[in-house]
């Protein structure tokens, strides 16, 4: 509701707006000077909210280029029910020698809201971006200076407004893939969005028949934990290692009645041959999942079969 009653004679709002709530303004009967009529205008506003750690979680990152003129890139996704400004939020990386966290930049630039279960990117270059993974979703993109990630293995830190850590990535080449030939130009995807950051096995290398990444829209290996009814479950019971992004991997869940417990699984196959070792002696808390990806332990594609 508008107060036309004010001394400068603007529409002003009877009682102020409310965070986190989507008005709607509509502007009707406007009439330029030479008397033509102006359509019917419609737009949507929110005042945003200030989030707290974990609301933006790290949820795909590109950090060795396919080309030495493009460039890395970080995924941010809001995981709150929040309205987020994400530009009063910073990346950094972590310098191991000072134990500290460094390179902090600011993402900066224009507002942009991060509205709930939504998506953005941030990279130094859109265009090339775009160029290189022309399925990218190029309207959530930010244009901003990255910190420096290595090609190899790093950190990737995300910081509120409030320069408090809200989710934190150690990644690692070794985490891709390793049947791929080469994991220049390929992302490390998260699988789920409430599963532990740096849960190793809660990361893979982005599916091949999408062009390797996916800037700025739903994850090709996203595959959210079905937890199970009972103290273990597997989903899918079938699955096809194959990098298209259809049931690349297994999910194993466990849920226990109270933490405490220490779990250890071994896959065998039909023969009771032992193929893999995914946990060993680890401490578990009353629920988890860990992934499998079809490879051994001499990292090879397993055969097809019953495991």
């Amino acid at each position: 509701q508008l107060d036309s009653n004010n001394y400068y004679g603007l529409k002003l709002f009877i009682s102020p707006i409310s965070a986190g709530v989507i008005y709607t303004l509509t502007i009707d009967g406007v009439i330029d000077c030479p008397g033509n009529s102006i359509d019917k205008n419609i737009a949507n506003f929110v005042l945003p909210e200030n989030g707290e750690p974990g609301d933006l979680i790290i949820n795909e990152v590109l950090f060795n280029p396919s080309l030495s003129a493009s460039d890395d890139f970080v995924e941010v996704y809001n995981n709150s029910s929040k309205y987020i400004d994400i530009s009063e939020w910073s990346l950094a990386n972590y310098d191991f020698d000072l134990d500290s966290i460094d390179n902090v930049k600011l993402v900066g630039g224009q507002q942009h809201i991060l509205y709930p279960q939504t998506y953005v990117l941030v990279t130094e270059d859109t265009a090339a971006t775009f160029e290189i993974y022309p399925l990218s979703a190029q309207t959530t993109f930010i244009q901003a200076d990255l910190p420096a990630y290595s090609n190899d293995a790093g950190v990737v830190i995300l910081m509120s407004k409030a320069n408090e850590v809200s989710d934190r990535f150690d990644y690692d080449s070794d985490m891709h893939f390793p049947l791929l030939t080469d994991d220049k130009g390929v992302s490390l995807e998260r699988l789920d969005f409430d599963r532990e950051t740096n849960d190793y096995t809660n990361w893979h290398s982005a599916a091949e028949n999408i062009g390797f990444a996916t800037p700025g829209y739903e994850n090709s290996q996203y595959q959210p934990t079905d937890q199970p009814n009972n103290t273990l479950g597997i989903d899918p019971e079938i699955f096809s290692p194959d990098q298209d992004g259809y049931n690349d991997l297994l999910n194993i869940s466990y849920e226990l009645p109270e933490p405490g417990y220490v779990g250890t699984i071994l896959i065998y196959d039909a023969k009771g041959r032992l193929v893999r070792q995914l946990m060993n002696n680890e401490l578990l808390g009353p629920d988890g999942t860990i992934s499998w990806d079809g490879t051994n332990d001499l990292n090879e594609k397993s055969r097809i079969g019953i495991y």
